[in-house]
């Protein structure tokens, strides 16, 4: 008899949801999607390694402005049109459910809009301009540090470049924003790779958003153990950190520091400190947004010039031009590097470090060209789509050519409001990561 009660339970849920779907299907009926599925939505829901690749879902379904896919009863609308993204990231503060995956309810990309404003506001002078030029030293070491690594496989056919670059970086992340410089032995860059992948597969299955169902999954169990090697990790940091800031002479030395994890650790919320639970997922939130986004650039880049050898020499030329051996490598030294910056913008045009960011809709609203959406729809920001958009970027959009960010060039040909989207995407993404 119990059974009989579950399955009718279970059926009415079912029942319930699918009705929840329809209605919101009339009412975007005009928004262009892949076909939809009754109750599980779309066939993402058993494809969900497609949504990872992004040229594929672009080509394929999200082939308009605005795209809508269902994902169980969930409405997700993909935006690539820069009007409506504007006004989207205008109006638009709060991110939806699906964040509350990463576990990191205090972290800075993933909390709420209550935490996030107060915590980005605070935490803002440790990514000013002023603070970057202060890193170039850094930046310089750690480049020589993979020249070197990679000096041994000069000889070597095949060899796995993104893994050296991903490495370097995630010890440039450490350095850099928590002041750290801890050993490989002591780093497990799988373990931030799983549990991404853990992620992204849970938000694809709509079944799995129920935590009373994930939670008994073996996902479940294996992303805790990888968690739990996270923390591990970055406990170590903290407790060097704390044994540190004992130390009266260290206290003064870093009295004005605004490296991230100094300004994360002064920092107050209502006018309290925050918790060691807060900071921990902060600087979890920080590595998470710090290290891959750099690693995957400067593939991409090098992969660029490797597949362009005309564009590789005209970079060579103007080093050669402006740096000697020897030199001290410094922010004036590079702002002469205007073709290097303009190969950089197009690799990041082309292949964002963050290819998407969401919102959800707190209320209901009228968007610009699209119409009035309802409360609680999930908006995925395509910021792949905006960079290869030829109605912006031309007919050429999707080819690899840096002169079209010379200066005279971009505001000759693009549209003022793509073009501040991307630049000032590309500049805020560590303080608003997928934002």
């Amino acid at each position: 008899m119990l059974t009989i009660l579950l399955v009718i339970l279970f059926l009415t849920l079912l029942l319930l949801m699918e009705l929840k779907r329809r209605q919101l299907s009339v009412i975007v009926k005009h928004i262009p999607g892949p076909k939809e599925l009754p109750i599980f939505g779309s066939h993402y829901v058993f494809k969900s390694e497609d949504i990872t690749d992004f040229q594929k879902l672009d080509s394929q379904d999200c082939v308009a402005s605005v795209v809508k896919i269902f994902l169980g009863p969930k409405l997700l609308l993909v935006v690539s049109d820069p009007a409506v993204l504007q006004q989207l990231l205008g109006q638009c503060q709060e991110k939806p459910y699906l964040v509350n995956f990463f576990n990191l309810e205090f972290g800075l990309f993933s909390a709420k809009y209550p935490i996030w404003k107060p915590l980005r506001k605070g935490l803002s002078p440790a990514f000013s301009q002023r603070v970057s030029n202060s890193f170039i030293p850094i930046f310089d070491k750690h480049y020589a540090n993979l020249c070197k690594a990679f000096s041994d496989k000069l000889d070597t056919y095949d060899f796995n470049f993104h893994s050296y670059v991903q490495r370097q970086s995630f010890h440039l992340t450490l350095e850099t924003t928590l002041n750290s410089t801890l050993t490989d032995d002591y780093i497990d860059l799988h373990s931030f790779e799983e549990v991404e992948d853990i992620i992204g597969q849970r938000t694809m299955a709509s079944h799995l958003h129920a935590d009373f169902i994930y939670k008994r999954t073996k996902m479940y169990k294996r992303e805790r153990e990888i968690r739990a090697s996270i923390e591990a990790m970055i406990d170590r940091i903290l407790e060097d950190k704390y044994l540190k800031m004992k130390d009266e002479e260290y206290l003064t030395e870093q009295s004005n520091s605004h490296i991230f994890i100094d300004q994360l650790m002064h920092l107050t919320q209502d006018g309290r400190e925050l918790t060691p639970l807060e900071i921990r997922q902060n600087i979890i939130a920080i590595i998470f947004a710090g290290y891959e986004t750099t690693a995957v650039t400067i593939t991409y880049a090098i992969l660029m010039l490797a597949m362009h050898p005309e564009i590789e020499k005209l970079v060579v030329q103007e080093i050669d031009e402006f740096y000697k051996k020897g030199d001290v490598i410094d922010y004036d030294l590079l702002k002469n590097l205007n073709y290097l910056e303009m190969v950089v913008k197009e690799t990041m045009r082309l292949f964002p470090s963050v290819p998407l960011t969401i919102r959800e809709s707190i209320e209901d609203m009228n968007l610009e060209g699209v119409g009035m959406i309802p409360k609680g729809v999930t908006f995925i920001c395509s910021f792949y789509r905006l960079h290869r958009w030829k109605d912006i970027w031309g007919s050429d959009a999707n080819e690899f050519r840096p002169e079209r960010f010379s200066q005279k060039k971009m505001l000759k040909d693009i549209p003022l409001v793509s073009y501040l989207l991307v630049v000032a995407r590309e500049i805020v993404w560590a303080i608003d990561m997928l934002c």
